[in-house]
């Protein structure tokens, strides 16, 4: 019973040691927390929304889903039309007629 009684004192003064260095060593090694500077961005240049200075995420497209080309990730413009002018159905864009 003695030996027991020791046993427990000795990890319950080890736990008391070494939990407030193993939070102090946790709290100063986080990877989530991110510094900001006076601009509110990053060491990588994007804000705290995601987003760069010119307004893109690190994917590339900015807030509506398009890339400085003006196409989506499925490769379609804000019309609905591919760099080839055909919309995901397989339809030509119409050229628009000019009257003189």
């Amino acid at each position: 019973m003695k030996k027991l009684l020791c046993a427990t004192a000795v990890f319950m003064f080890v736990g008391l040691v070494a939990a407030p260095v193993t939070a102090a060593q946790h709290n100063n090694n986080r990877s989530s927390e991110r510094h900001y500077d006076e601009h509110g961005y990053d060491q990588n240049g994007y804000n705290r929304r995601g987003y760069n200075r010119h307004g893109y995420n690190r994917h590339g497209y900015d807030k509506h889903g398009y890339n400085n080309r003006g196409y989506n990730k499925h490769g379609y413009d804000r019309a609905g039309y591919n760099e080839h002018g055909v919309d995901r159905h397989g339809n030509k864009r119409r050229q628009q007629e000019h009257h003189d």
